[in-house]
């Protein structure tokens, strides 16, 4: 890649996990809980030296005994966009430790994903993160490209959803 070439950054969300990267590499460079954990009082403290208002990822899941943990996405539909801005916040900054406003973002989706969410997702993506560029594609058409093939079956099973769908050159395949 020349000096002046940037990587998309690519981010699978899960009910469950998140997993990111880079366009182009052999994997991903991080995995890490889909979660924020919040004190359970306000006034209690979180055990360690560094006391926050949320906790982020794998590191809310460590402290899970003493905090309100929450899930913004379930089955697949994110239900709490403030913790997925942090979550997603979190992941540019603490996991990849990129400028999302220097790097174009792929980023996964659901099958049937309502209108209103690819909405909101693009609309955060640029006017809080201010990427360089975005595009929200199906998993399952980033995995056949992903192995250099246009047409296939995949099955992507997840913590929350779980679905196959046929593709054939690009286009998805409604045999129904």
């Amino acid at each position: 890649m020349a000096d002046d070439d940037v990587a998309a950054v690519v981010i699978d969300n899960g009910s469950y996990k998140i997993k990111a990267g880079f366009a182009g590499d052999d994997c991903h460079r991080s995995v890490f809980s889909t979660v924020v954990g919040r004190p359970g009082r306000p006034a209690y403290q979180v055990s360690g030296s560094d006391h926050k208002e949320f906790y982020v990822g794998d590191e809310a899941q460590h402290r899970r005994s003493v905090l309100n943990l929450n899930y913004p996405i379930e089955h697949g539909i994110i239900t709490n966009w403030d913790d997925m801005e942090k979550i997603w916040q979190h992941c540019f900054n603490d996991e990849l430790r990129v400028d999302p406003a220097e790097h174009p973002i792929i980023m996964t989706e659901p099958p049937l994903n309502p209108k209103t969410q690819k909405e909101r997702t693009v609309q955060v993506m640029f006017e809080k993160f201010n990427t360089a560029g975005f595009f929200l594609a199906l998993s399952s058409k980033l995995a056949l490209y992903a192995s250099g093939r246009g047409s296939g079956i995949t099955v992507d099973v997840g913590d929350g959803v779980s679905y196959a769908m046929t593709i054939y050159e690009g286009t998805i395949k409604d045999f129904f």
